[in-house]
């Protein structure tokens, strides 16, 4: 009984690659051997743009760029209360910080059906930070300057032709502050999977960034994928616009 759970796991679930017969909502961070994917995130609180080269089915390499815009210290009682703990949550001021980054990605593990996938994959990152000093009096906000910093992380994905569950987690990680923005998504197809046209996804995401911003945000989203292309289009619970692209060439 326990051999067959990843069996019955990926037969709910795909992650499709562009060798895959049918389109799919792309939840891959890495595509076919060879193809190099471009991205990028619009984002009131983390705004990322990157690119990712397959070595092969299960390496990648890239570069990516984060942008964590300038936050005023909160004046509500709950955040200076946080802010109280001299922990790294957010809302309570911080500078405008700029990471650059030197990208790993690895495929731990998938699980293959005739038309399912279900992975495991690691990320890795290393780079610089810069911060710019905090609007006004900032507790706990990270001190100016450049630092080094470290990015783990870690997606799960599983995706039939019509359903799509993902959980993301990414770190920041430098001498005095860590970040983190953390992702669940399911979404649904709209129409029957079709190899050329565009298929649209409606997705409902979960999304917390300890460390940026002390609000947890449900996120409606509406996914068109065509080929080589992916867009996101989202609004946030706080009212807040998200989007995002991706191409891979």
């Amino acid at each position: 009984m326990p051999a067959a759970l990843p069996r019955c796991a990926a037969a709910l679930a795909l992650s499709l690659t562009a060798l895959s017969p049918w389109p799919a909502a792309r939840a891959l961070p890495l595509n076919y051997a060879g193809s190099t994917t471009v991205g990028v995130d619009v984002d009131p609180d983390w705004s990322s743009a990157w690119f990712s080269h397959a070595l092969d089915g299960r390496n990648g390499l890239g570069l990516s760029t984060h942008l964590l815009p300038a936050q005023p210290a909160s004046s509500s009682p709950a955040s200076a209360a946080s802010a109280g703990t001299g922990g790294t949550g957010g809302d309570r001021g911080r500078g405008e910080e700029t990471y650059l980054l030197l990208d790993w990605t690895r495929r731990l593990r998938r699980w293959n059906l005739p038309r399912a996938q279900a992975n495991v994959w690691l990320f890795a990152g290393i780079g610089g930070r810069r911060v710019a000093a905090a609007p006004g009096p900032a507790s706990g906000a990270a001190p100016p300057g450049e630092r080094l910093v470290a990015s783990p992380g870690l997606q799960v994905d599983i995706e039939t032709t019509r359903l799509r569950f993902e959980a993301r987690g990414r770190l920041l990680l430098a001498p005095g502050s860590e970040r983190s923005l953390l992702t669940a998504t399911a979404g649904v197809a709209l129409t029957p999977a079709h190899y050329q046209g565009v298929q649209p996804w409606l997705e409902l995401q979960l999304r917390a960034l300890p460390g940026v911003t002390d609000a947890v945000e449900l996120v409606p989203r509406l996914r068109l994928v065509h080929r080589r292309l992916v867009l996101d289009l989202g609004v946030g619970s706080r009212g807040s616009l998200l989007g995002g692209f991706s191409y891979t060439l």
